[in-house]
């Protein structure tokens, strides 16, 4: 059974949708762009308490509880088919996260705040300054822009930022990413893997997911070097990590990767101290250089290689 939300999130407000919308490979697929917008629609716009598996949970700003049947019932779009393009939109685009269990389902829009604003605070600004609308209004258009401008400087490839126009705490989380970026293309061209998702890796996508680690999840710059070490050995988890957002996934345990890759990575550094193994896999040069990013990412520019 689908846990209930007030039917009020659904039936008031709007939602904003952005241009750049239509540079989507999947745009031209009526069914994917139909699903995407009814996402958006459904999600909450703001934290609200629902009942779901027999307690209370709260749902954060894009987040709503669905199923496969009940996202069938309301686009028309048939049940294998809704599993398909959220996996697709899980796994291949990074823009959504699920939580499934045999009833039902929480969807999570990834980076909600890069597609809509919160209702509420603005209507609580146009409320608290209605004697003002036009100078309100002028600068709610300001910041639009500003954030238009954003999110199109979001959208670019992680391989084009020019670091130096990034503030420290920005470019702290860039350099982390590149340097996953860099070490998974590594990883998947060791196993013969083509993989056109990663070369053409997104900014926000790649970024967000570290960004979130470090200042929410509260993880370390440590644990990212440990984790990285552990990914330039592990044969296995070289080919299951492909992007960062995969580190804040969570496996059927309800355990992120992060946590599970740092327990791996720990144990394997008391192996090695017992037993003296060094298998790096890699040139001792490159494996400091990336290490030194990682250290210090506020200090390090980023080299390209030709």
């Amino acid at each position: 059974m689908i846990a209930q939300e007030p039917e009020e999130n659904y039936k008031t407000g709007y939602i904003k949708i952005y241009r750049s919308l239509k540079n989507k490979g999947w745009y031209k697929k009526s069914e994917y762009l139909h699903l995407w917008i009814h996402i958006l629609l459904k999600a909450t716009h703001s934290g609200i308490e629902v009942f779901i598996n027999g307690k209370n949970k709260i749902l954060n700003p894009g987040q709503f509880i669905t199923g496969r049947k009940k996202l069938s019932e309301e686009t028309g779009i048939n049940e294998s088919k809704i599993e398909r393009i959220l996996n697709f939109f899980e796994k291949n685009e990074q823009q959504i996260e699920q939580q499934k269990s045999n009833k039902n389902r929480i969807i999570t829009v990834i980076s909600w705040d890069n597609y809509q604003y919160n209702e509420q605070q603005i209507e609580q600004q146009l409320n608290n300054k209605r004697t003002t609308t036009e100078q309100q209004l002028n600068t709610n258009n300001n910041d639009k822009n500003i954030k238009n401008d954003n999110n199109e400087k979001n959208k670019i490839l992680l391989s084009q930022v020019d670091s130096s126009t990034l503030d420290q705490t920005e470019k702290k989380h860039y350099q982390v990413a590149i340097s996953f970026w860099e070490l998974i293309k590594s990883n998947l061209s060791e196993l013969g893997i083509n993989s056109p998702a990663t070369e053409k890796a997104v900014f926000e996508t790649w970024v967000k997911p570290i960004q979130l680690l470090i200042e929410k999840d509260k993880r370390t710059i440590e644990e990212f070097r440990e984790i990285f070490i552990f990914l330039q050995q592990d044969e296995f988890w070289k080919e299951q990590i492909r992007s960062t957002a995969k580190l804040r996934k969570k496996n059927k345990e309800g355990i992120t990767y992060f946590e599970v890759l740092l327990t791996k990575a720990r144990n394997e550094q008391r192996k090695q101290k017992r037993t003296g193994e060094n298998q790096s896999g890699v040139s001792e040069d490159y494996r400091r250089s990336i290490l030194e990013r990682l250290r210090n990412p506020k200090s390090s520019e980023t080299v390209k290689e030709g």
